[in-house]
């Protein structure tokens, strides 16, 4: 007579046998009036369905002979997810991980673009069974896109794409010299950013004073001291400030004597 055992495992190690078909067929308590089993083909259908049947799921058929089969079951919601989205090049490290939502007897393969990551380095390092790919000290060289491609014997799925966007650096350039007042001042401020950075100017007193790389005003005293340039990655929500200090100044008129 041929046994089949099937079993969900759960996430913190325990397995929960959901049907036990061997002389008799027994279903776990949770289980009852959702499930139909097929004691001939060996399949099990399941509803009701929750989240908390999100997980892996393995049958176990040991026939006459007393050799067990063991069934693996298609890879599916493959995903890749970053720890951190604020990077900043040769500072930021980032760590990768790819999870499955179903599949037994998993294999896994990074791949930037085209290229397969099979050699760890030192900066770039495949790790935790191959679930996980970190970067350190990412640079603009790192942007991807990275993908997970998860396989077992029957089947394979690759994860949508994941592509990093690192601030490289920032820069603000303001008048050397002081501007008078009543002159228009010019600011300007570069960041090295995918998608390009979003710029906002801030003046000593913390308060907005306008937006844009490059801004122009008319001077006024308020605009002596520290001037600030915030510039705003709108994906990874990271933001740099560069400050420098400015100076304006009175034009004082000399009468002319006769």
């Amino acid at each position: 007579m041929t046994s089949v055992l099937w079993q969900f495992n759960v996430a913190d190690g325990t397995a929960i046998h959901i049907i036990t078909s061997a002389v008799e067929t027994t279903t776990a308590p949770e289980y009852i009036n959702r499930t139909k089993f097929d004691n001939i083909t060996g399949s099990l259908e399941l509803s009701i369905m929750t989240l908390d049947d999100t997980g892996l799921y393995e049958v176990v058929i040991i026939p006459p002979s007393g050799s067990p089969l063991t069934g693996e079951l298609r890879v599916s919601g493959v995903t890749v997810t970053p720890n951190t989205t604020e990077l900043m090049e040769f500072i930021s490290s980032v760590r990768i991980s790819c999870q499955v939502s179903t599949g037994t007897y998993l294999s896994y393969l990074w791949m930037n673009g085209s290229s397969e990551i099979t050699v760890s380095s030192d900066r770039v390092q495949v790790g935790d069974g191959g679930t996980s790919l970190t970067i350190l000290n990412v640079t603009r060289y790192d942007r991807g896109p990275y993908t997970c491609n998860v396989a077992n014997l029957i089947s394979t799925q690759e994860s949508a794409p994941l592509t990093l966007h690192p601030i490289l650096s920032i820069q603000i350039n303001v008048p050397v010299d002081p501007v008078e007042i009543g002159q228009t001042l010019h600011l300007s401020c570069r960041a090295e950013s995918t998608p390009p950075a979003h710029f906002t100017w801030m003046n000593g007193m913390n308060e907005e004073i306008g937006s844009g790389a490059d801004f122009q005003k008319t001077a006024t005293l308020l605009d002596s001291g520290e001037i600030t340039c915030l510039a705003l990655n709108n994906i990874t929500k990271l933001e740099l400030r560069a400050v420098q200090s400015i100076s304006t100044t009175v034009c004082h008129l000399v009468p002319l004597l006769v």
